[in-house]
């Protein structure tokens, strides 16, 4: 393989840290990386712009979830700790020689199909993340092609029950995080979350994935914090030192969530001061970036 047409693996570890929540550029470069068709990015001014290929099959490890985009390119693998396992050592890669002669023998050897027919409930984004992986199951012989389909459909029923609340979640911390107030109101928490560029929430479709996309609402956020976690809004007043100008609206304290924090995404998090001067514009003029 030349340089030309190499295309490396990116493997992450503790993606977590990496501020994908609110590095837009990096959010923009994971993002386009996820199809070869649209994996270009021009940055700069006039001709001093640069054109990158950004294409790359990516691994992240990372404690909780990331951007709710991210998650949607991703087959998410939980881990959990089990028995004790062999330590792996550097200088010792019998291991990985064998399975990397094992699946180069494979690839020039085997024949695959582009569109692979898939289970009519795997759709859209997620049937974009799985159509590669079936079709290398079904050049892997009788059988992996019927059990890539089985475990596609509960990958997928399990990220769109469980994840995308998680990453909503983990989202309204960030926002707590860069605001840096202990409470905030619903209307704060909406416009932050739709200030993230390519996050995903001014595309919104619902627990179910099953609307139209829209800008996530106060009233949906509500409904979730309380119909899931019996966590209901309350009057906040912004903290002081109050204006003419500061209403008493429908909101959250830090301490209302951090329990849930702690519970579903417990990476991350700082404690807030409650007069911080906030670096995201917040409503009523009370303070502007």
């Amino acid at each position: 393989m030349t340089p030309s047409t190499a295309c490396p693996t990116m493997l992450l570890d503790e993606a977590d840290n990496l501020g994908v929540a609110v590095i837009g550029e990096l959010r923009a470069i994971l993002n386009a990386g996820f199809e070869k068709s649209t994996s270009s990015l021009r940055r700069g001014v006039g001709k001093q712009a640069r054109k990158y290929e950004v294409f790359a099959p990516i691994a992240l490890a990372s404690i909780g979830a990331l951007t709710l985009p991210l998650m949607s390119r991703s087959v998410v693998i939980y881990m959990v700790r089990s028995e004790p396992l062999r330590r792996f050592k550097a200088s010792d890669t019998r291991d990985l020689d064998i399975a990397y002669q094992h699946t180069r023998d494979w690839a020039q050897n085997a024949k695959l199909n582009p569109d692979p027919e898939l289970p009519k409930e795997v759709h859209g984004r997620t049937a974009d993340v799985w159509r590669p992986l079936i079709s290398v199951a079904d050049a892997c012989g009788p059988g992996w092609g019927m059990l890539a389909r089985e475990t596609a459909l509960a990958f997928a029923k399990h990220y769109r029950d469980e994840d995308i609340i998680v990453i909503l979640l983990t989202a309204i911390r960030d926002v707590f995080d860069a605001i840096g107030w202990d409470r905030l109101q619903l209307e704060q928490i909406v416009e932050a979350l739709h200030a993230m560029e390519a996050a995903g929430w001014d595309e919104w479709r619902g627990e179910q994935g099953d609307q139209r996309p829209h800008k996530i609402t106060k009233a949906e956020i509500s409904h979730i914090l309380r119909a899931r976690f019996r966590v209901a809004s309350r009057s906040v007043w912004p903290p002081p030192p109050r204006r003419p100008e500061h209403k008493s609206r429908k909101g959250y304290w830090r301490s209302d969530l951090e329990p849930l924090w702690a519970a579903y995404c417990p990476s991350g998090g700082t404690a807030a001061q409650g007069g911080t001067r906030p670096p995201l514009r917040v409503i009523d003029g009370a303070s502007e970036k």
